[in-house]
């Protein structure tokens, strides 16, 4: 039996980012974006809750795609049937339809899994900016990640993330991207439980 706990949380970077997005990244992008859909294309990587995906949909001027991984969720090892992340997802989802106005949806994307990110480039691309909070806590799903990472960035595309610091591991994820893509530093945050950090990453080049 699994019990998963990752996908339940509201992890600690999420609020932080989420007002960084809105201060800072969506105007800049809203002020360059030129005829087409009036909506910012976002989707965001590991939502788990979805409260940063929900969150930026309730500004109106973005549809979110919020994907996450799918994963069955025990709450302890005496249940019968599992629960699933996308299921929790979906119900957040419903439970805010008055304030995000259709303007968010779910979608199953397991990184570096070939017919997900497939699926989710042929309902959904293009894509102008890609967030996710505090997805760098298991090392072993960092060329996962950039292999997606890889996949949905566009040339016109910036992703966004912010995480707060738990481990060194951290610094190879960066390592990692800084060989593959145009990776920047754009905010520190020292708080009194850790610090925390938002970088944005763009295809070299653009």
């Amino acid at each position: 039996v699994i019990v998963v706990e990752a996908g339940l949380k509201v992890w600690p970077c999420a609020l932080r980012l989420l007002h960084y997005l809105e201060g800072q990244v969506l105007p800049e992008l809203m002020k360059n974006k030129v005829g087409g859909d009036s909506l910012l294309q976002v989707v965001e990587l590991g939502a788990g809750t979805g409260v940063l995906g929900l969150g930026l949909a309730a500004l109106g001027s973005v549809h979110v795609v919020i994907t996450d991984p799918g994963v069955p969720v025990y709450f302890n090892a005496e249940d019968s049937e599992p629960g699933n992340t996308l299921g929790w997802l979906q119900a957040n989802v419903d439970l805010n339809r008055e304030v995000v106005s259709g303007r968010v949806e779910v979608e199953q994307l397991l990184w570096g899994e070939p017919t997900h990110m497939a699926q989710l480039q042929e309902r959904h691309q293009p894509f102008e900016l890609l967030v996710g909070s505090d997805l760098l806590y298991d090392p072993d799903q960092y060329l996962s990640l950039l292999d997606t990472l890889d996949a949905l960035l566009g040339e016109d595309t910036v992703a966004v993330l912010g995480h707060t610091h738990r481990h060194d591991g951290e610094r190879r994820f960066e390592a990692y991207a800084a060989r593959r893509f145009h990776l920047e530093a754009i905010k520190f945050e020292a708080t009194e439980d850790s610090p925390r950090s938002i970088f944005q990453i763009r295809r070299r080049g653009t």
